[in-house]
């Protein structure tokens, strides 16, 4: 076994804090899905209720200890996935509101290809949400139809993904 110098070592102990800082930031529910040692879930709940700069710091640099002692490889493999489902969600996100903006601008061709493009798309309902949204931005109503259109939006897209749908 090759023996690490002590820069190594130490950029290996920064790149696990690192990783230890970006698993205090999960949900529970994606800490969940991560299989982590005892220890390491419980420093990572206790990081989460640290309000001092300093503690936190502490608490970091333990867990990047704990970390040291454990595989980290498949824990950067699932904070990667996570990272990268949220890019993904964040993506569609901005899709859609642009999608809704368009919508509301008047943008008939896009009318048109979503419709084409989303069968399960109903005409009618889609022209309601529209015309709707559009009155409530006239009159500065809250925005419930805005709400409306952007979950519907969302609702055709994510049916039309769905692999075991057929005709």
């Amino acid at each position: 076994m090759e023996k690490k110098s002590k820069s190594q070592k130490k950029r290996e102990a920064l790149r696990l804090q690192e990783l230890g800082e970006k698993l205090v930031t999960l949900s529970a529910e994606e800490l969940d899905k991560i299989d982590l040692p005892e220890a390491l879930r419980e420093a990572i709940d206790r990081a989460k209720n640290i309000n001092s700069r300093g503690g936190l710091r502490r608490q970091t640099q333990y867990i990047g200890a704990l970390m040291r002692r454990t595989d980290a490889e498949p824990l950067e493999n699932a904070v990667d996935a996570i990272e990268k489902a949220g890019r993904a969600d964040a993506a569609l996100f901005k899709e859609l509101e642009d999608m809704r903006e368009k919508l509301l601008g008047g943008d008939i061709e896009l009318f048109e290809n979503v419709l084409r493009e989303h069968p399960s798309a109903g005409r009618k309902k889609l022209e309601s949400l529209i015309n709707r949204a559009a009155r409530e931005a006239e009159t500065k109503s809250p925005p419930r139809a805005y709400r409306e259109l952007f979950r519907y939006l969302r609702e055709i897209r994510s049916y039309n993904k769905t692999p075991e749908r057929t005709g």
